[in-house]
């Protein structure tokens, strides 16, 4: 095996061991956080938190079992603050140089691992034998002997008391008396009833005859504005029904009388076009005349 492969089995060996201890860890976080925020009654601001509330008491079919919304959103919240907190952990993974890491573990390798890897293009008498005593030493070692065991084992651990902690608090549903503070409870509630602030209160008036209108509505002009422009509500007074004040007085003349809409009188049709029997036009014209004056 040359150099420049067992610098990179080693560096993937160590991603690889990166990402299963980035995945124990977010796992880990993500069912601690969950068991604290039953612990700490955290799903009692569901109901006030206008988000959320319409889905508060439902359950659903999850492999099998029914689990409610209040457990799905714990364990999402959780999971998803376990994210930027694993990022943090795993935050000097990211810049570790297998190299550096190699000539750590074996000082017989140190300067000379990145020396000959550096130099691995170059051939002249010191590189290549530089090279091969590198080779030599090399050739004896795993990549997984650079790796943290320690690590692995204690992420290992408690993924396992942490898993064992979670399901005891979830099937015996284990609460304390501790819950989030007031002003916690109060801001989600203040938050959703502020969304009801825009509703209008109608005021009902009593309607009973004791109690009598302080507006008038045939004195003084009342004047409201539509699209800019004033209009005048006032009712004027008139002679049928409607609002009155004080007693009405009767503006018809004596010896007055309305006349009809149109005079009576005798109108032909000038729909009827039937004609009549020749001979006989007088005789028909006689009998209606008097049909008439009946």
């Amino acid at each position: 095996m040359s150099v420049e492969e067992f610098v990179v089995n080693t560096e993937k060996t160590i991603k690889k061991f990166n990402i299963l201890s980035i995945i124990i860890d977010i796992v880990s976080v993500t069912l601690g956080l969950t068991s604290l925020f039953i612990i700490f009654n955290i799903d009692v601001l569901f109901p006030s938190m206008s988000i959320v509330e319409v889905y508060v008491g439902h359950s659903y079919q999850v492999l099998g079992y029914q689990v409610s919304f209040e457990s799905i959103f714990l364990l999402l919240s959780a999971f998803i603050i376990s994210l930027p907190v694993t990022a943090i952990i795993h935050f000097k993974d990211t810049k570790l140089n297998a190299v550096r890491l190699i000539e750590e573990k074996n000082s017989y390798l140190k300067e000379r691992l990145s020396t000959a890897y550096d130099n691995r293009h170059v051939n002249n008498v010191i590189v290549n034998d530089l090279i091969r005593n590198v080779s030599d030493v090399t050739v004896k070692l795993q990549p997984t002997t650079f790796l943290n065991m320690a690590r692995i084992y204690r992420g290992v651990a408690c993924l396992i008391i942490i898993s064992l902690t979670f399901t005891y608090i979830t099937v015996t549903d284990y609460r304390t008396d501790i819950k989030p503070p007031q002003e916690l409870l109060d801001y989600f509630g203040d938050d959703k009833s502020g969304s009801d602030s825009d509703l209008v209160v109608i005021e009902e008036k009593s309607q009973d005859s004791g109690n009598n209108s302080e507006e008038n509505l045939i004195g003084e002009p009342n004047i409201v504005v539509v699209e800019g422009k004033q209009v005048d509500l006032t009712l004027p007074p008139g002679a049928g029904t409607g609002f009155t004040q004080g007693n009405q007085t009767n503006n018809i003349p004596d010896g007055f009388r309305p006349s009809s809409a149109y005079d009576i009188s005798l109108i032909s049709s000038s729909i009827y076009s039937e004609k009549l029997p020749e001979g006989y036009e007088s005789i028909i014209k006689q009998y209606f005349e008097k049909m008439a004056e009946k």
